[in-house]
Protein backbone atom coordinates (compact mmCIF):
# COMPACT_ATOMS: atom_id res chain seq x y z
CA UNK A 1 0.00 0.00 0.00
CA UNK A 2 1.71 3.23 -1.19
CA UNK A 3 1.80 5.96 1.40
CA UNK A 4 -0.47 8.68 -0.51
CA UNK A 5 -3.40 5.04 0.31
CA UNK A 6 -2.41 5.23 3.71
CA UNK A 7 -2.55 8.72 4.23
CA UNK A 8 -6.03 8.82 2.15
CA UNK A 9 -7.65 6.01 4.05
CA UNK A 10 -6.36 7.29 7.38
CA UNK A 11 -8.00 10.95 6.52
CA UNK A 12 -11.06 9.38 6.15
CA UNK A 13 -11.38 7.63 9.34
CA UNK A 14 -10.37 10.82 10.76
CA UNK A 15 -13.14 12.92 9.19
CA UNK A 16 -15.52 10.28 10.04
CA UNK A 17 -14.62 10.53 13.67
CA UNK A 18 -15.03 14.14 13.75
CA UNK A 19 -18.12 13.93 11.68
CA UNK A 20 -19.35 11.75 14.53
CA UNK A 21 -17.93 13.64 17.22
CA UNK A 22 -19.78 17.03 15.74
CA UNK A 23 -23.17 15.27 15.92
CA UNK A 24 -22.71 14.04 19.11
CA UNK A 25 -22.05 17.56 20.60
CA UNK A 26 -24.33 18.79 18.71
CA UNK A 27 -27.25 16.92 20.25
CA UNK A 28 -25.35 17.55 23.61
CA UNK A 29 -26.32 21.03 22.88
CA UNK A 30 -29.43 20.48 22.09
CA UNK A 31 -29.89 18.39 25.48
CA UNK A 32 -28.62 21.31 27.31
CA UNK A 33 -30.88 23.70 25.81
CA UNK A 34 -33.63 21.39 26.91
CA UNK A 35 -32.28 20.91 30.33
CA UNK A 36 -31.59 24.55 31.22
CA UNK A 37 -35.40 25.62 30.39
CA UNK A 38 -36.06 22.99 32.54
CA UNK A 39 -34.74 24.10 35.56
CA UNK A 40 -37.27 25.86 37.84
CA UNK A 41 -36.42 30.05 38.75
CA UNK A 42 -35.22 29.81 42.41
CA UNK A 43 -37.32 32.79 42.82
CA UNK A 44 -40.68 31.40 41.69
CA UNK A 45 -40.69 28.70 44.91
CA UNK A 46 -43.19 29.50 47.37
CA UNK A 47 -43.19 25.86 49.03
CA UNK A 48 -40.11 26.49 51.36
CA UNK A 49 -39.75 28.72 53.88
CA UNK A 50 -36.76 29.82 56.32
CA UNK A 51 -33.57 27.70 55.64
CA UNK A 52 -35.06 25.19 53.20
CA UNK A 53 -35.73 28.00 50.98
CA UNK A 54 -32.61 29.26 51.01
CA UNK A 55 -30.64 26.01 50.66
CA UNK A 56 -33.20 25.07 47.58
CA UNK A 57 -32.44 28.65 46.07
CA UNK A 58 -28.55 28.04 46.50
CA UNK A 59 -29.02 24.81 44.86
CA UNK A 60 -31.17 25.77 42.45
CA UNK A 61 -28.53 28.64 41.84
CA UNK A 62 -25.61 25.85 41.81
CA UNK A 63 -27.38 23.80 39.29
CA UNK A 64 -27.94 26.60 37.11
CA UNK A 65 -24.04 27.83 37.06
CA UNK A 66 -22.75 24.21 36.60
CA UNK A 67 -24.95 23.40 33.86
CA UNK A 68 -23.49 26.89 32.39
CA UNK A 69 -19.96 25.61 32.65
CA UNK A 70 -20.93 22.49 31.28
CA UNK A 71 -22.44 24.06 28.39
CA UNK A 72 -19.87 26.25 27.45
CA UNK A 73 -17.11 23.72 27.24
CA UNK A 74 -19.87 21.37 25.45
CA UNK A 75 -19.94 24.68 22.92
CA UNK A 76 -16.55 25.21 22.38
CA UNK A 77 -15.55 21.32 22.03
CA UNK A 78 -18.43 21.71 19.58
CA UNK A 79 -16.64 24.88 17.57
CA UNK A 80 -12.93 23.21 18.22
CA UNK A 81 -14.28 20.07 16.00
CA UNK A 82 -15.95 22.13 12.93
CA UNK A 83 -12.95 24.04 12.87
CA UNK A 84 -10.73 20.73 12.88
CA UNK A 85 -13.15 19.65 10.29
CA UNK A 86 -13.49 22.57 8.12
CA UNK A 87 -9.43 22.52 8.07
CA UNK A 88 -9.12 19.06 7.56
CA UNK A 89 -11.10 19.35 4.38
CA UNK A 90 -9.16 22.81 3.11
CA UNK A 91 -5.99 20.47 3.31
CA UNK A 92 -7.12 16.87 2.51
CA UNK A 93 -10.42 17.16 0.79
Amino acid sequence: MSDAVVVSVAAIRVRAALELQVRGLEDLVRRFDEARDGIPRASDSEIWRGEAQRRYVAAVETLARELATADTLIRSALSHSRRALSTMAERVG
